[in-house]
């Protein structure tokens, strides 16, 4: 008579192996939510860069953009976790040639954004940085 079923040993070796594939795919749910995480904090800050850059060309003063943002903004570097660094430099006249001879006017500032990442479990902080360079051209061009 030939004996039905598995034996104990079948039965551990196939949970051991259910087991581990369990143990990855949790491990890889959890890798995932942290990265998504840490992109949503990366095009939010990308965000309230774009949006600081726009303000700024419109003629708002820096001091004013960090009043008026929904975001909590401030002007020293590092900021606290959940808030950004916003920075500008002044405007800079430029003018420079271009090929037919017209001469091009334009004004350039940079703007510098801090923002903090910190760990899920709050162990540690990280910071990541952008500046971007923004140029005005002039509204008034001369006419030859």
């Amino acid at each position: 008579m030939r004996p039905r079923g598995f034996s104990i040993v079948e039965a551990l070796v196939a949970a051991a192996i259910v087991s581990i594939g369990l143990t990855a795919a949790a491990v890889l749910v959890a890798t995932l939510m942290a990265k998504e995480e840490l992109n949503a904090a990366s095009l939010r800050a990308a965000n309230v860069q774009e949006q600081a850059v726009m303000l700024y060309r419109l003629g708002l003063s820096a001091d004013r953009i960090r009043q008026i943002f929904p975001e909590p903004c401030v002007a020293s570097s590092p900021p606290p976790v959940g808030s950004y660094a916003l920075s500008f430099t002044p405007w800079v006249a430029v003018e420079n040639e271009v090929t037919n001879g017209m001469p091009f006017f334009a004004r350039v500032a940079t703007n510098s954004l801090v923002y903090a990442i910190a760990a899920p479990d709050g162990s540690s902080v990280s910071y990541r940085s952008n500046s971007v360079t923004i140029v005005q051209p002039a509204t008034v061009w001369p006419v030859p």
